[in-house]
């Protein structure tokens, strides 16, 4: 009996629903306009369909952000931790990333793609915004797209005219010293140049030689010239240089049967030093419906890493790793 209406009451539920389904296939539904938004330089942030992250330049000078390693404490999502090197930049939104070779992330400047890790970790210095996209966006990036996007915008000498000057001194031989000029020739020409230093004695010292186990140098710059050649036909040219030159990984030797890290001691030179040039050009054309945008650009990588890697007094083992990259970029672009 029990069995029985078991079944009944399957046959009824089936039934409903092969009669609830035949309605629903006899409707007929309107549905207004679809607008589909791109995510590739819009301003509006609501308008775009995916999870994002926006710091302008006013927050990045009140936050002290200095490097990309610090917008990862006021972005959702977004690790990046530090292995002790500029060079080892690895970069994990929602806790996708790659640790050594490759990157699974795209990281744009000035909608540049910069196309090797050992360059993402650089000065931040006249920082317009940046924006972090969470997610896949390889529709509209292209490979390595997989956990998200960095987009950074430089200082446009359209958005500010005027010279700046920044110059702060701490202890552990802290220094960062700024300054740039930006202008309007007429109205339709803007330059900017600028340039920093930045240097400090670190705060590790290696106890076999009693030496700063990661002192750094860095300096560099950046020439921009903004061409308005008409209301429809824009120009660009960007070019940014940077060395870098940094006693690297302060690590302790980490003794298992004590369970403690023992002080740094290591005698072979641990080091990272890299040398980066980008230049870049803009072409854009707006018509009364789309955006048509090419970017040309030249990177230039030439960086030298040298490690002991038993971390101890002792001649077991050093690695050193160089490269040298020269990389020729085109991207063409349609948007609405």
């Amino acid at each position: 009996y029990f069995v029985f209406n078991i079944a009944i009451l399957l046959f009824s539920i089936t039934l409903k629903a092969e009669t609830d389904t035949n309605k629903i296939n006899e409707r007929i539904i309107n549905i207004e306009r679809i607008e589909v938004y791109s995510n590739r330089e819009t301003n509006e942030r609501y308008e775009v369909p995916a999870p994002i992250s926006t710091i302008d330049y006013k927050n990045i000078d009140k936050l002290q952000i200095n490097s990309v390693r610090d917008i990862s404490i006021h972005i959702p999502n977004l690790f990046i931790p530090d292995y002790g090197s500029k060079m080892s930049s690895s970069i994990f939104i929602r806790g996708i990333g790659n640790r050594s070779t490759g990157q699974s992330m795209g990281f744009y400047v000035d909608e540049v793609p910069y196309l090797n890790k050992s360059n993402f970790d650089f000065e931040f210095f006249d920082i317009q915004k940046v924006e972090v996209l969470r997610g896949s966006q390889a529709t509209l990036y292209g490979r390595n797209a997989m956990s998200g996007i960095i987009n950074i915008k430089t200082l446009s000498p359209f958005v500010f005219q005027g010279s700046k000057v920044e110059l702060g001194v701490g202890n552990y031989g802290k220094l960062n010293a700024k300054a740039a000029y930006y202008d309007v020739i007429g109205s339709n020409i803007g330059i900017g140049i600028g340039a920093y230093i930045n240097k400090g004695d670190g705060y590790f010292i290696n106890s076999y030689n009693n030496e700063h186990a990661d002192k750094f140098f860095t300096a560099g710059g950046r020439i921009k010239f903004e061409y308005n050649i008409n209301k429809h036909l824009t120009l660009k040219y960007n070019l940014n240089f940077e060395t870098i030159n940094q006693n690297a990984f302060p690590y302790g030797y980490y003794d298992t049967i004590n369970n403690v890290v023992n002080n740094i001691s290591f005698n072979d030179e641990s080091f990272y030093k890299q040398k980066t040039f980008t230049f870049s050009q803009k072409l854009e054309y707006t018509f009364d419906n789309l955006i048509l945008s090419s970017i040309t650009a030249y990177q230039y990588l030439n960086d030298d890493m040298h490690l002991d890697q038993d971390f101890s007094s002792d001649d077991i083992f050093t690695l050193q790793q160089k490269q040298r990259r020269n990389a020729f970029i085109e991207e063409c672009i349609l948007r609405p």
